[in-house]
């Protein structure tokens, strides 16, 4: 009875968001003209994406995008989402379709944020493991195609970037505690 209250009282969105979190899924939310409101869920133990429109609460096809997705972001423009497998792939999905792309390949990629402008996706990545030494790949949007990897620490977590779309800001676990890349 408590859930029906709660989920009465919060918005759709958050309670996606707060649900995804507790299943352990990444979630992201698409809004375009092109496109109804839209909340795409990366779904680990199926290696797929659903896509899920929030005015009627529907889940849709579930889209196929490889091995272990981990990550989700979707360019400003709502065109396109942009997930990140394990299994050292990036993976473009047109929203307008839900149809997946041809991947990407980015080593050992696990974290993905796209500039403001949408010109550029970096993933977070760790191509070798045993080494811990982190990257940041980023990827041409308009082509599809990587640029060359940029380091920038060890044990990478996360990375945001600014509303300026100048600076990306990475979290380590290892020295330094946090990493800038400015345009």
């Amino acid at each position: 009875m408590r859930s029906k209250v709660l989920s009465r009282r919060i918005p759709l969105v958050t309670r996606a968001v707060v649900l995804a979190a507790l299943a352990g899924l990444v979630i992201s939310v698409v809004r375009s003209e092109a496109v109804a409101a839209t909340a795409y869920v990366v779904n680990r133990g199926s290696d797929t994406v659903t896509p899920i429109n929030t005015s009627t609460n529907a889940a849709g096809t579930a889209i196929t995008v490889g091995p272990n997705p981990n990550a989700i972001a979707i360019t400003p423009n709502g065109k396109t989402a942009y997930v990140v497998t394990t299994t050292d792939k990036v993976v473009p999905i047109t929203t307008a379709t839900n149809k997946a792309g041809k991947p990407i390949t980015v080593p050992g990629g696990h974290v993905i944020a796209i500039t403001p402008n949408g010109r550029t996706a970096y993933i977070v990545s760790t191509p070798d493991p045993d080494s811990e030494q982190g990257v940041v790949v980023p990827i041409r949007v308009a082509a599809n195609t990587p640029g060359k990897p940029i380091r920038v620490g060890s044990g990478l977590q996360q990375i945001v970037i600014s509303p300026d779309g100048k600076t990306a800001y990475i979290t380590n676990l290892g020295p330094p505690p946090t990493s800038a890349l400015a345009r």
